[in-house]
């Protein structure tokens, strides 16, 4: 009975000394992580909530601000109760996240060419701009009922909604010419023709007569 009192009471004790999220530290390595891994973002500021504990799997949202004024939420979530955290930036109206375009194309295409090609569609955010397009490059130019499919490109609609369709090019044809050479020359046989193929193609000298 003793011995469950004390542990109670030590179960206070770390509860009241709780460590917690370094607010500031977090909102400068979220904004410097977005403008790192952006495609010609600037932050104005990066907003968390404050007096947050360390706890596994806790999950809260920040706020960016764009120098434009316009702002997105980030997703935090804690890995474990010693202040490793992971976040990222949910596609919005504001800004895409490119990863969620990437696995969609890499999808797709699975399902064309029996395979599953890396997609690389450049700096993971950008801003949502609509009527603006841009490439996705589909590693190895897989190739699909006789078509190379080196690319994909992304267009975001006037609502801001993201599309995208592949880039094909048809496989050149095989020469017809080379491959009868090829042949030939691995039957040993002459594409030239005989001396009775020219003679026979040759007209005939008429014959002179005594008459």
């Amino acid at each position: 009975m003793r011995s469950g009192r004390l542990l109670s009471i030590f179960g206070l004790l770390i509860v009241g000394c709780s460590l917690r999220i370094d607010t500031a530290q977090l909102e400068n390595d979220i904004k410097a992580g977005i403008e790192q891994q952006g495609y010609r973002i600037k932050l104005r500021s990066v907003i968390c909530p404050s007096g947050i504990d360390q706890q596994t799997g806790v999950v809260f949202k920040c706020v960016a601000e764009l120098v434009s004024d316009e702002t997105f939420d980030i997703e935090v979530r804690q890995l474990d109760d010693s202040g490793n955290l992971d976040w990222t930036v949910p596609s919005s109206k504001v800004i895409l996240n490119v990863a969620t375009l990437e696995t969609d194309i890499q999808t797709a295409l699975a399902q064309e060419v029996g395979q599953r090609p890396a997609i690389d569609c450049g700096p993971l955010y950008r801003l949502n701009l609509p009527g603006e397009s841009f490439e996705c490059n589909v590693v190895g130019d897989p190739v699909a009922s006789g078509d190379r499919i080196p690319a994909a490109i992304a267009n975001v609609d006037t609502e801001g909604n993201l599309t995208w369709q592949e880039i094909r090019y048809p496989m050149p044809a095989a020469n017809p010419t080379r491959s009868l050479e090829s042949n030939a020359a691995a039957t040993g046989a002459s594409t030239a023709p005989t001396e009775a193929t020219a003679a026979a193609s040759t007209p005939a000298t008429p014959a002179d007569s005594d008459d």
